[in-house]
């Protein structure tokens, strides 16, 4: 309860003027209201910072999730291409990192199958050519095979090459089909499948001009050399002129 605050008199809430001196009441305002208004304003206060402390974990959770998804999706591609493409067409516009790993795996996974495609395409080509054999070409036969069969009446083609040389992957099936049509043997020896003493068997048993060039092409018969080209690959007009300059 309130007093007046010239003469002591109690007044009642609704006093405006003391009853007793007639001075007018100066209004206090209730103490235990102004703690409330503080607790209201407190509440409001955490419940503000609480929302805010939620919604920052709401954020560092979506990155986290975003994250996840992200390596999800680059793995998607990596492992089916067509999907991580048809992702990346879906999500290009709307979410633009989600398109960008589904596209990412897609073109790494590619590009890789691309490599290994290509190496066993550019192996199974040179299988081909090393398994070509037949009654008339010794495919890298014995040295001493090869010099007994020189030393013959037989008329003898004798081709030295490389088995990384592209230009003896051309001439291989020419020098065949040639040797098969004439019936002459074919001798085809890859340099670097031969140890230095064999190799040195190959190029001195006869006065030969090879020099490591190739394809290098020899022509015997009866033991002694009749023809030799060293300039390397020929196309067919190129050898059957070659041959019949020799009188082949």
């Amino acid at each position: 309860m309130n007093e007046c605050s010239k003469c002591g008199k109690k007044l009642r809430k609704t006093d405006k003027v003391c009853p007793n001196c007639g001075k007018k009441v100066k209004m206090v305002k209730d103490a235990s209201k102004n703690v409330k208004e503080v607790k209201i304003v407190a509440k409001d206060t955490k419940k503000e910072e609480a929302k805010k402390i939620k919604k920052v974990d709401s954020v560092k959770q979506n990155k986290k999730n975003n994250k996840v998804i992200n390596v999800l999706l680059w793995i998607l591609g990596f492992v089916i291409p067509v999907v991580g493409l048809i992702l990346f067409f879906v999500y290009h516009k709307t979410k633009k990192d989600y398109a960008k790993n589904a596209g990412v795996g897609a073109l790494v996974s590619t590009c890789i199958w691309a490599f290994f495609g290509l190496t066993l395409l550019i192996d199974v080509k040179g299988n081909d050519i090393e398994i070509v054999e037949s009654s008339y070409q010794i495919y890298n036969a014995d040295i001493n095979e090869w010099v007994e069969a020189t030393e013959s009446e037989d008329t003898v083609i004798t081709v030295i090459g490389l088995t990384y040389c592209q230009y003896c992957q051309k001439y291989n099936p020419i020098i065949n089909k040639i040797a098969e049509d004439k019936e002459y043997k074919l001798y085809w020896f890859d340099a670097d499948n031969y140890d230095e003493e064999s190799l040195n068997t190959l190029t001195s048993t006869y006065e030969i001009s090879y020099e490591g060039s190739s394809p290098y092409t020899l022509v015997t018969k009866g033991g002694e050399v009749i023809g030799e080209h060293v300039e390397g690959y020929m196309d067919e007009n190129d050898t059957k002129s070659f041959l019949s300059n020799l009188g082949l």
